[in-house]
């Protein structure tokens, strides 16, 4: 007797076993693939499923398939994300192991437990780009490898599961919600291909990653700084700027609108950056705090590991979850770039001075979450020492 977690209503929409849990035990419901009938199953023991009466055609699971699966489908349900487990895409003419949608795009998550072939990883993923779909595999976890990067699977919730430009697959752990992240398989790996994956480390990032995939915005602001744009900003500036609305306004349109130099920019906080544990709004708040905290005062040594444990402890504060091996590696990223712009100067390695004050723009939820700058918002002033 095979178990399925999806089901299809009288209406023909799908439904989740945890949510049928919760509706009339009397209400009918049919198998996706054979439309036959299926019971729901339920108990204090037993996990909510859906079996069929009578024999169906459809292949077993696995028991990691089958809890990954609802591993996943609790997780994005509680992101209050559209989520189906079993959803059948029709351009594909495939039935995805779990389906999000983000931001208007759709993600595919297939979970696989048994052996495959590279061809058959090049169809699904070509037949899920006609969908119109990204795929993102999760594979079982492999034991004996050392040395790969563990998250906990709250890191999906901060969107670390999400395609990146450097191919990688994730395995999956259910009973210890252990996430293992490993970098692209070779294409000539064969059917047991987990085994020939290089480990990924965060640590080993080169440090110039950031310059580097950011090359056009440092062009605009070496452009900037040689044409002289260095000086202190007029005050009628300064003001349209401080009163505008700075929603996803790129760092170059900021120069060429307001003529302000690159000091005066809000905490960097807009500049793109890594995508590696932050996300949303998660960059602007502890670029903040780190401007407010350490980087106010010239002349004063500045260490990542001081960093790293302020910002670690203001994220825990304003609930932004954050793995401290992830923060370091972004800490040190980001002091690096501010070297180049001439804020601080390294002088040990970890070690960095401030050679010249930043001061910060702060939106209106940042000002009810930081008291100290809404006692000092009525002498704000910018400085370019």
């Amino acid at each position: 007797m095979n178990i399925l977690y999806t089901a299809r209503c009288s209406d023909r929409s799908l439904i989740h076993s945890l949510t049928a849990s919760k509706r009339c035990k009397k209400t009918k419901y049919w198998c996706p693939d054979c439309d036959q009938p299926v019971r729901l199953k339920t108990g204090v023991k037993v996990r909510p499923h859906f079996a069929h009466i009578h024999s169906c055609s459809s292949s077993g699971e696995s028991r990691w398939h089958q809890a990954a699966k609802l591993t996943l489908y609790k997780l994005f349900s509680e992101q209050q994300l559209f989520v189906a487990t079993e959803h059948f895409l029709p351009r594909a003419g495939r039935r995805a192991d779990v389906y999000v949608t983000l931001h208007g795009k759709p993600y595919v998550f297939e979970c696989q437990a048994s052996s495959i072939s590279q061809e058959e990883m090049n169809k699904r993923k070509q037949d899920y780009e006609q969908a119109g779909a990204e795929l993102i595999w999760i594979l079982m976890p492999v034991t004996r490898k050392t040395g790969v990067q563990r998250q906990s699977v709250t890191v999906l919730k901060r969107g670390a599961l999400w395609p990146s430009s450097t191919p990688y697959y994730w395995t999956l752990n259910p009973q210890s919600n252990i996430l293992q992240r490993h970098s692209g398989c070779s294409s000539d790996s064969p059917a047991y291909w987990t085994e020939f994956v290089r480990s990924f480390r965060i640590k080993d990032q080169d440090p110039e990653w950031f310059i580097r995939q950011r090359a056009p915005v440092c062009r605009e602001l070496d452009s900037a700084v040689r044409t002289g744009w260095r000086r202190r900003a007029p005050s009628h500036r300064m003001r349209r700027f401080k009163h505008s609305d700075l929603s996803g306004m790129l760092l170059h349109q900021l120069l060429a609108d307001f003529r302000l130099p690159p000091h005066a920019y809000p905490a960097l906080a807009r500049v793109p950056f890594p995508g590696s544990g932050a996300l949303s709004v998660a960059p602007e708040i502890w670029q903040t705090l780190l401007h407010v905290s350490l980087i106010r005062q010239r002349g004063r040594s500045v260490t990542i590991s001081e960093a790293c444990v302020l910002v670690h402890q203001s994220c825990q504060r304003f609930l932004l979850p954050m793995d401290r091996f992830h923060l370091r590696s972004m800490l040190v990223i980001y002091f690096n770039f501010l070297e180049k712009w001439g804020v601080v100067v390294k002088r040990y390695p970890g070690v960095f001075i401030i050679k010249q004050p930043i001061t910060v723009v702060k939106s209106a939820d940042q000002l009810l979450m930081d008291d100290q700058y809404v006692a000092l918002k009525s002498s704000f002033v910018y400085k370019n020492n």
